[in-house]
């Protein structure tokens, strides 16, 4: 009953601590009219940002034990109050979990839970949220290196890299070309919510 009782306390402690850094939580759909990934779900799977396929979350017994593991089976982000252009996965997780940009590749991941490591030349800021006009939903977009002028920025899907048939990798436009047939696309917000949808993810 005490541990019970203080793995609540414990996830309730979290939540609260979490919410200080975000404002909000929020799903993210891949937009590219007549393509194969219109309108698909952007999920989270072995560190890195897909589109196709489904999201991979691991929450501990001693959590579950005390209501408080999600229990959801999508993905969701958020945007870093403090840190300006910074996304976070929308994880409960002690420490959280944040997206960053593989210098290498242009490939999106994100941090192991309890783990802030990540490469040294990892790219994390220059995220926007912006809402067109007349419209309910936000597009995110990654504003690039040197600007659009240099014409390094957005986000590509692309067929053919690890992770199964049908399924997307998400890169940034870096000035790399990804392996594999790329398409570019827009990431819109869609579920907006107070909550993160995964304990971690995995």
């Amino acid at each position: 009953m005490k541990t019970t009782i203080a793995s609540a306390a414990l996830a309730g402690f979290i939540a609260s601590a979490q919410a200080q850094f975000v404002d909000r939580y929020f799903d993210l759909m891949s937009v590219l009219p007549g393509s194969p990934i219109d309108s698909q779900n952007i999920e989270a799977a072995g560190q890195h940002l897909w589109i196709g396929g489904g999201s991979a979350h691991y929450c501990p017994s001693s959590v579950d034990a005390s209501n408080g593991c999600p229990h959801t089976t999508f993905t969701n982000f958020a945007s870093n109050k403090y840190t300006y252009g910074e996304l976070l996965m929308g994880a409960n997780v002690p420490g959280g979990q944040t997206v960053y940009i593989d210098a290498t590749c242009g490939a999106l991941r994100y941090t192991q839970a309890h783990s802030a490591v990540m490469p040294n030349d990892a790219i994390l800021v220059k995220w926007t949220l912006t809402q067109p006009a007349g419209a309910s939903y936000q597009t995110l977009n990654w504003a690039g290196q040197g600007g659009s002028a240099l014409g390094h920025e957005g986000l590509l899907a692309c067929n053919g890299t690890e992770g199964g048939e049908g399924r997307y990798g998400i890169y940034a436009n870096i000035g790399i070309t990804p392996p594999g047939h790329c398409l570019g696309f827009e990431a819109v917000t869609t579920r907006i919510s107070g909550s993160p949808a995964a304990w971690q993810y995995i």
